[in-house]
Order: structure tokens, then sequence, then C-alpha cells
């Protein structure tokens, strides 16, 4: 846990922002749950990959695979939960 949260503090640091869930919360009111963390994902304006230009001069691998990461997860939530993103 404590590497945990210096890894997030880290990353704070440089400019990723997290957004937590509770697992009760999601176990619970998992449709809910979901549709407040798309909602503050469009508020973050997170956006699909389709919509990000990426210049590999100016990104490193490890930002590019950060970022597929997530976007799949995103994808994921967006099937799952028939979400209609921009």
């Amino acid at each position: 846990m404590r590497r945990d949260i210096s890894r997030q503090d880290v990353l704070e640091r440089v400019g990723f922002k997290f957004i937590r869930i509770r697992g009760s919360d999601y176990y619970r009111r998992r449709e809910e749950t979901v549709k407040k963390l798309y909602e503050r994902l469009l508020s973050l304006n997170v956006k699909k990959r389709s919509s990000i230009v990426s210049d590999s001069n100016k990104t490193s691998t490890m930002d590019n695979e950060l970022l597929k990461s997530s976007e799949s997860i995103m994808e994921e939530i967006i099937e799952e939960f028939e979400l209609d993103i921009l």
C-alpha cells in the first residue's frame, strides 16, 4: 500500500490524475459508479485514442504504453455499459 501511494505521488507530480472508486460502491451500485466515473473522465477531457494526435518524437514509449492501457480500459467500460462518448 505504501509503495502504491508513493507511485501515485510521483505520477501526480508529473500531471497524472487519479479517480478513486471504492470497491463497495462498485459492487453495490456498479452502473451508477461507472456512470460517475464516465462523467468524471469527460470532465477531465479524456478522449478516445482516435481523437488524440501522438507525436512520436515527443512521446516516450512508456507514455504510449500507458495511454494504450488506459484507453483499453476506457473502451471496455464504454462497451460494457453502452456509453455514448464523443
